[in-house]
């Protein structure tokens, strides 16, 4: 017990040591340490623990404390017997401890303190300086009553990129000893920043705004916002807290309605370097855009215009209305010169400049004008007048050619489908919207008439699918004994006629010849006085006529005529007596025949009976002389003058 026994500040007991418990009494010591009560002492001095032996059974003091020592360190008088009842005195040097608890947590966005990287915490204890590693969580110290703990704000190993800190002074935190605190500790990242201007000028200076840790260490979460104006190129180191954001001066105007801005103006800072090492300002002038339309139409597309705003190319679509935008300065801007609608046959065509540079505040308002295209189809000839119109206006359509052939083929030119039979032009076209002009046209195929005689007709071109007739004159002289007579048509081509008749026909699919064959017939002349002359006529080339008269031919008064020959003219001609014959007929050709003349003879005896002549009976002769003779039968005799007759007779 401390302090009197009737009023102890603090008992503490030791029932483990009897009844045979963890400590049996008495062969084990019993060891008390008094700096278990330390903390109850009153003072350091003068200060009274009573001890006794007491039986809780009889409840009473039984038993006799033999000696004791304190802790390790010596006594002066001790170890001692004991009297019951009695004081004893004796000096000990105490030195008390204290539990000290520290605890870390990182602030917000920061990383947790990993190792190798930790807090330093020096502390004392028994007198000696010991240094502890804190991380996260939580860390107990036992140190020396009467000192201090401290904490350094920065972590042992931290490089110059990334620390760990408890505040933005990097100071040390002092605590007392037996002190329970929660400190919040945090990572600031660094950060090399610096500006620059592209496009000319001289902005005022831009300046950098940020936060950090605290400037004194506390267990809240809070942070400490600090600006910077920039230096232009030279680069300045700041540590900027994790998780936060950090921004710079942007749209810095000018007087001429001109600003120097950069693209990014502010940034979520999570890792070193997070901020450009080079903050770029772009000098850029105020660029209004719009656009018109011819007849107030609107695009299909809206017109674009493209420039350069921080140094990348930029897009915008226009409109009727004002626009405003800001481009780099001493670029290029450029807008879109035809607006072509998906069809491709309806456009919007830029008809003022389309391109430029920006070294000033611009206003940019192209003029578009709507157009649409005319279509113009023909697959013959070549047409013209496609292309472009603007909207309103008038188109014609024309060809500078009435048709196109081939061989045996062409096309005829009927009409154009917007109106007109003239190949030459069209009507006017109002161009109000895309338009398409047909030219229509006949295929037409040339039927060829071919003969060498005879007038051929009916030669010259026809629509396809057209009955077309054709013919000749059947026969044709060809002078003096000489014809030509037709024979058949011969076709060629599809659906072409092929026969006798004189008058053909066939229907116009295709190019069509039709040639005429003739027979070549050569005339035979048969000249006969008498006879009955046949034969005579008109012959194909190299057929064989046969001729022929009657002989002999009476007149029926004692004269007949007898075939005496036969006379031809011309090549391959007869002469010869035979009354009928045979000749290859390849020219004209005359058979003349020739005659001669006979007289009947009858002879008579008188009286009869009486004798005979010779030639007897009746027959015929021509004038010319013959003998006869006659014989009188015995008794007869001629007289003289018929005897000189027939000598005489011719």
């Amino acid at each position: 017990m401390v302090w009197e026994p009737s009023n102890p500040i603090v008992t503490k007991c030791f029932n483990n040591y009897i009844y045979g418990g963890d400590h049996p009494f008495c062969s084990n010591n019993i060891v008390m340490d008094v700096s278990e009560f330390s903390n109850y002492v009153p003072s350091i001095y003068n200060q009274t623990f009573f001890l006794e032996v007491f039986d809780s059974q009889l409840y009473q003091t039984n038993g006799t404390l033999m000696y004791f020592a304190v802790g390790n360190w010596s006594a002066v008088g001790t170890p001692c017997q004991t009297v019951n009842n009695q004081n004893m005195f004796f000096n000990v040097t105490y030195n008390p401890y204290f539990n000290s608890t520290i605890t870390l947590f990182p602030a917000g966005d920061s990383v947790p303190i990993f190792a190798p990287n930790y807090f330093q915490v020096p502390y004392y204890l028994n007198g000696q300086l010991h240094v502890a590693q804190a991380q996260n969580g939580t860390l107990t110290l036992i140190a020396d009553g009467g000192t201090n703990i401290t904490i350094f704000g920065v972590s042992s190993n931290s490089n110059s990129t990334e620390q760990w800190v408890l505040n933005s002074q990097n100071a040390s935190v002092t605590i007392p000893v037996g002190s329970s605190v929660t400190f919040y500790y945090y990572e600031i990242l660094n950060q090399q920043v610096a500006y620059a201007v592209s496009g000319g000028g001289s902005p005022i200076v831009p300046t950098l705004t940020y936060f950090t840790a605290p400037s004194t260490s506390s267990s809240q979460l809070n942070q400490t916002a600090k600006v910077s104006s920039l230096f232009n190129i030279t680069q300045q180191t700041f540590m900027v807290l994790r998780g936060t954001n950090a921004s710079v001066s942007n749209n810095i105007f000018g007087v001429s309605q001109d600003q120097w801005a950069t693209p990014i103006s502010s940034w979520n800072i999570s890792q070193v370097s997070q901020i450009p090492g080079l903050i770029i300002y772009f000098h850029q002038f105020q660029v209004t855009a719009n656009y018109t339309s011819s007849d107030g139409s609107v695009p299909s597309s809206l017109p674009c215009l493209s420039g350069t705003r921080f140094g990348l190319n930029f897009q915008l679509h226009l409109s009727l209305l004002n626009q405003t935008t800001w481009s780099d300065a001493n670029t290029q801007w450029s807008i879109s010169s035809i607006i072509t609608a998906p069809s491709g046959t309806e456009q919007w065509n830029c008809m003022s400049s389309t391109s430029g540079n920006v070294t000033q505040t611009i206003l940019i308002n192209p003029s578009y004008i709507h157009q649409y295209f005319l279509t113009v189809i023909s697959p013959f000839g070549e047409s013209s007048g496609q292309g472009w119109y603007k909207s309103g206006s008038v188109a014609y359509a024309s060809l500078n050619s009435n048709y196109s052939s081939g061989t045996g083929v062409q096309s005829s030119f009927i009409s154009w489908s917007i109106g007109g039979t003239n190949y030459l032009q069209s009507n006017a076209i109002n161009m109000n919207s895309v338009t398409t002009v047909n030219a229509n046209w006949n295929t037409q195929y040339y039927l060829t008439v071919n003969s060498p005689y005879g007038s051929p007709s009916g030669s010259g071109w026809f629509n396809a699918g057209t009955l077309a007739n054709f013919n000749v004159t059947d026969l044709v002289s060809g002078g003096s004994g000489i014809q030509y007579e037709f024979a058949s048509w011969t076709g060629g081509g599809l659906d072409s006629y092929s026969g006798t008749s004189v008058n053909g026909n066939c229907i116009m699919n295709n190019p069509v010849t039709e040639s005429a064959s003739w027979n070549t017939q050569f005339y035979l002349t048969i000249i006969s006085s008498y006879g009955s002359p046949s034969g005579g006529g008109w012959y194909n080339a190299g057929a064989t006529a046969t001729f022929s008269v009657t002989t002999p031919f009476s007149d029926g008064a004692g004269t007949q005529y007898v075939l005496d020959s036969w006379i031809g003219s011309g090549s391959g001609s007869y002469e010869g007596s035979f009354p009928s014959y045979s000749i290859p007929i390849n020219n004209p050709i005359t058979e003349e025949a020739n005659w001669a003349t006979q007289y009947q003879l009858t002879f008579v005896v008188t009286p009869s009976g009486c004798g005979s002549t010779t030639p007897t009976g009746t027959l015929w002769e021509n004038s010319n002389p013959f003998s006869l003779s006659a014989t009188p039968n015995s008794s007869y005799v001629f007289p003289v003058e018929c005897q000189q007759r027939f000598n005489h007779f011719c």
